[in-house]
């Protein structure tokens, strides 16, 4: 989405959204990922409404799957309201053209032409130039297809990510239609995506939630570094599919970037994950300096180990370990080839998570002669993981009672949760 960033300020602290689609890719999965992300469903209703589609609704249910509750999405379509008679929209131009005309906001409008264009191209080229943005579709099919593509563009104007990186992409091939080649489309919609083929019957994948992929991602591969803030998990209704599909999306803060970076090397520098290099080099060589090589490219973290022969005797060898971000790892598995003199080096790519702490002041029940006791809540991104009671205020709660520790520990554990429910 690098070319939707003009409103942004550089040197600020942006954020990345990053959709794990490796287990599902479809429309509706995006949408229930990014609604438990936390968006609202009224701003989505009233973008739909902008474009004349009063008569779609979004909802959200929540589905009980592995004893917990996680998000799914489906549409309710009035279809008394729904009349196709008087000017249809059963074109691609004329939906180009309802768009343009449309009360949506400039970034919004702007996103969802980039993603119908990107569907009318494709669908172009699929059938080899027999058909473009003027060949009659069913008007049905079309105005279900403009519904998802305003409810997916709506839902990340509102999350307002600087960029947008995507795992590696799942293919299932979806039902075969008597009217359109789907199949064909979605191979055309694949081009230049990272992509396997899956045969796991609980993978989900369409043409609006590929189109969507295609259009905004700046990168596809693993999350890239920042720290987390949100995730959000989407499941596909169980009546839909019995085995579930799933998408996760993590909305993570990046650091703060340089005004040539943001104008010049923005999707690079948001995407770029850690990559872990490990390799075996062949001596006598001169250590100090291959070191010194790695470390000028930018390699930190960097270990290394001898090792020892058979016989107990220390050979020339040596294991060495390193970290690098991922624009610098070709230049320092080349040296590690070239100079040291690898038989292999081994790569892979790291993601980093980190907890982050909150002190809550917890109101405890009238039976205790402290009123009060602090907590230390530990949080992956909007979500707790871990509570501790502080330890002095324990000590002090189980010296003012006739309790333990691990009985006031309890108590104050339980008051922990109903304060968090209430507030």
């Amino acid at each position: 989405m690098t070319d939707l960033e003009s409103h942004k300020a550089p040197d600020t602290k942006l954020k990345l959204l990053h959709l794990d689609v490796s287990e599902g890719c479809s429309s509706a999965l995006i949408l229930a990922a990014l609604a438990d992300v936390g968006v609202s469903l009224k701003s989505v209703e009233n973008s739909l409404l902008s474009v004349g589609l009063s008569n779609f609704k979004p909802e959200i249910h929540s589905e009980n799957f592995a004893k917990k509750a996680l998000r799914s999405f489906s549409w309710t379509i009035n279809e008394s309201t729904f009349d196709l008679s008087t000017a249809p929209t059963n074109t691609f131009k004329k939906l180009l053209e309802r768009l343009g005309s449309s009360s949506l906001s400039s970034l919004e409008k702007a996103m969802c032409l980039r993603v119908l264009k990107t569907l009318s191209s494709s669908f172009g080229e699929n059938s080899g130039g027999a058909a473009d943005e003027n060949t009659p579709l069913d008007a049905s099919f079309l105005q279900n297809m403009l519904a998802e593509i305003v409810a997916c563009c709506s839902m990340i104007a509102q999350l307002d990510p600087a960029a947008i990186s995507v795992s590696k992409v799942p293919l299932k091939w979806p039902p075969c239609s008597p009217t359109l080649d789907i199949k064909g489309w979605l191979l055309t919609l694949l081009k230049g995506i990272p992509s396997y083929e899956s045969a796991d019957l609980g993978v989900a994948c369409d043409l609006v939630g590929l189109a969507v992929l295609k259009t905004f991602a700046a990168s596809f591969g693993v999350r890239g570094e920042g720290q987390l803030l949100k995730i959000g998990t989407g499941v596909s209704v169980k009546s839909d599919n019995p085995r579930r599909a799933f998408c996760r999306a993590s909305l993570a803060e990046l650091p703060v970037i340089s005004t040539h970076e943001y104008n010049n090397n923005l999707a690079p520098l948001l995407s770029r994950p850690r990559i872990k290099i490990e390799a075996t080099v062949c001596g006598p060589l001169d250590k100090e300096d291959l070191l010194r090589r790695l470390k000028h490219l930018g390699a930190d973290a960097v270990h290394v180990m001898q090792i020892v022969s058979e016989g107990g005797f220390f050979s020339h060898n040596m294991r060495i370990h390193c970290f690098a971000d991922f624009r610098n790892s070709q230049d320092i598995i080349e040296v590690l080839l070239v100079v040291g003199g690898a038989t292999e080096v081994m790569s892979s790519p790291v993601e980093c998570h980190q907890l982050t702490k909150r002190i809550v002041v917890v109101p405890l029940g009238g039976g205790q002669s402290l009123k009060s006791c602090k907590v230390v809540e530990w949080r992956l991104g909007d979500r707790v993981v871990r509570v501790d009671p502080d330890l002095t205020d324990l000590m002090a709660l189980a010296k003012a009672s006739a309790f333990s520790q691990d009985s006031i520990r309890a108590d104050v554990l339980s008051s922990w949760r109903r304060w968090s429910i209430a507030s």
